[in-house]
């Protein structure tokens, strides 16, 4: 009983450690351990819903690919990288409503 325990605690400080590792290497510079484990939570998670609404309406996956100002992106991005709902340029009432093409020409 407690030689399988101790294999058992032996693995999980394993596993443990092996997934801190796995996440301070992904880790941008000048962020937290915790945001960069949102980030890549919030990366992962829109990855499998677009891969789930891709083979549930049995469709091609989007484009990543931007081209010019990136005006016909049509990717699957709808989330920044902490997890906020992403806002169309110029939506009225919202943080993004200064944000339009006459603002900023070259975006």
């Amino acid at each position: 009983c407690c030689v399988w325990f101790s294999v058992f605690l032996v693995f999980a400080v394993l596993t443990f450690a092996g997934a801190l590792c796995l996440l301070q290497s992904s880790q941008c510079a000048g962020t937290s351990l915790m945001s960069t484990g949102q980030q890549i939570a919030v990366g992962a998670t829109t990855t499998a819903y677009a891969a789930a609404t891709n083979v549930a309406q049995q469709t091609k996956a989007a484009s990543e690919a931007l081209s010019g100002d990136g005006h016909s992106y049509a990717g699957v991005q709808r989330y920044t990288k902490m997890g906020s709902l992403c806002l169309h340029w110029g939506a009225a009432g919202t943080a993004a409503e200064g944000y339009n093409q006459s603002t900023y020409p070259d975006a």
